[in-house]
């Protein structure tokens, strides 16, 4: 290896080796915490954070460098074991259930999709199966062995509380970390968007407030309204911080006897059990909600910001949703001044009709029009040449919907047809007219073009069959093509 691919080598290295200690050491704030917060559970988690950011980090890494984080993040669960009063040698053999957890979930997401974009709903719904699945089933299983053994308690109790405490984390935590990035949090800045997060904000603190900072009334219920509210305001960043929000809150106000939680009779530990129900269906709405907006904003910014003219109709042909190209060309400011109108507020009455007439004969035959040709007069009077597609629009069960049009401005590509037809008519023209042979001739031989004055110059005007007919044989003398 030369001295680059040293260097190169080098710095992968210490860039992996920073990563691992950065990874390490927010498993250990988080296995801490997560022990410390709820020792009234028997020392397991109600909601375990260490292996969802150690697993967000192995699925944002090639596996060559998992050996490396998998190791700092083991040490630095023994470090949280041993930190909240665990021996060492129980310590290190409740922080392998961790790893085994982390490395299964790893591998099965890896291995059964290759997709990364944990905003597509695939890979983010085979990251959930493998984490309320195989993952935290075998950590659970392992641990709650391990406690028995450890400190005679019960298997299953401590099983379904292990289980429900790492599928929690990383059903909650790991899908968060690995859409949000430091553009989205950035984003929250932008004054675009800076209104609308304050916004959302105060929504959130205010229900919390509400909901967690009283004992007497049982309203947990508005928690889900806030949270849809995040997530259709800002998306991930908003369903991200909804989720992590209001499980810190409803964890605190739980452990300190406070909120709706806290009113249930049953003990700590059913309080803990009901906490954890209702985080991973807060977690599952959210996301949700926010993969499906994540394709839905995908679409619409497409459909905004492309170049050509793209609408979507219903089933009376009004306008549903435009792009910026057609509220330009109408002459309105924004696309949704359209949404309602129909082609009758925007041309003349006959021309409507026809569209009408057309589109509604589109969704009701389900035969698409395809690149239809139209020449318009715009309001300065030129002449402008449109090419338009349209195709009806089904829902699942293949009812018609509406239909959904692109039209694209072919002026140009006209003009230039035009003028290349114009060029060779003259062309032609001109070598019909000539009074000499003209002809085009390949480098191999073959004739590409040629007069007819050039045909009358051989003898034999039978051997020229078009295209590229090979002229050596209409060179030759016509008693060497005869002894031949």
């Amino acid at each position: 290896m030369d001295q680059d691919g040293k260097a190169a080598a080098k710095s992968r290295w210490q860039d992996g080796l920073a990563l691992a200690m950065l990874v390490s050491f927010f498993v250990f704030v988080t296995a801490w915490a997560g022990i410390e917060i709820t020792r009234g559970t028997g020392r397991i988690a109600a909601i375990w954070l260490a292996n969802a950011v150690l697993l967000a980090a192995l699925l944002k890494r090639p596996r060559r460098e998992w050996a490396l984080l998998v190791s700092l993040g083991y040490f630095a669960n023994v470090l949280a074991n041993v930190g909240t009063g665990d021996g060492f040698g129980s310590a290190t053999l409740l922080s392998s259930c961790n790893s085994v957890e982390v490395l299964i979930a790893g591998f099965l997401v890896t291995s059964l999709t290759k997709v990364r974009d944990f905003r597509r709903p695939k890979p983010m719904i085979i990251l959930g199966l493998v984490s309320v699945g195989p993952a935290s089933m075998v950590a659970a299983a392992m641990g709650a062995f391990l406690v028995q053994a450890l400190y005679s308690a019960d298997f299953a109790t401590t099983f379904f509380t292990w289980y429900a405490g790492d599928a929690l984390g990383l059903l909650t935590l790991t899908p968060i970390l690995l859409v949000v990035g430091w553009m989205d949090i950035a984003d929250l800045a932008h004054p675009a968007i800076r209104r609308r997060a304050v916004g959302v904000a105060l929504v959130l603190v205010g229900t919390l407030s509400a909901i967690f900072l009283q004992s007497s009334m049982p309203l947990l219920f508005l928690a889900f309204p806030a949270i849809v509210i995040a997530t259709f305001s800002l998306g991930f960043v908003g369903a991200s911080l909804a989720v992590l929000l209001t499980s810190a809150v409803a964890l605190w106000a739980t452990v300190n006897g406070m909120g709706p939680i806290s009113l249930m009779q049953s003990g700590f530990r059913f309080q803990i059990i009901t906490l954890q129900i209702f985080t991973a269906i807060t977690g599952l709405t959210a996301i949700s909600l926010a993969a499906l907006m994540s394709e839905r904003d995908l679409l619409s910014a497409a459909l905004a910001q492309a170049p050509d003219f793209q609408f979507i109709k219903n089933l009376r042909s009004e306008f549903v949703s435009v792009n910026v190209a057609v509220a330009r060309n109408a002459g309105f400011l924004k696309p949704t001044d359209l949404v309602g109108k129909t082609d009758f507020d925007l041309t003349k009455a006959e021309r409507a009709e026809s569209l009408r007439t057309e589109e509604l004969a589109v969704m009701e035959d389900l035969t698409p029009i395809a690149n239809k040709l139209e020449r318009l007069v715009d309001a300065s009077g030129g002449e402008r040449w449109f090419e338009t597609s349209k195709s009806a629009l089904t829902g699942p069960t293949g009812r018609v919907i509406g239909l959904a049009g692109t039209t694209r401005d072919v002026t140009e590509r006209k003009v230039m047809e035009a003028a290349l037809e114009q060029s060779s008519n003259r062309l032609s023209l001109v070598l019909s007219e000539m009074s000499d042979g003209v002809a085009v001739v390949s480098a191999d031989g073959h004739l590409v073009l040629c007069n007819e004055q050039y045909k009358i110059s051989f003898r034999r005007p039978e051997d020229f069959a078009f295209p590229e007919h090979s002229c050596q044989r209409c060179w030759l003398p016509l008693e060497i093509v005869a002894s031949s």
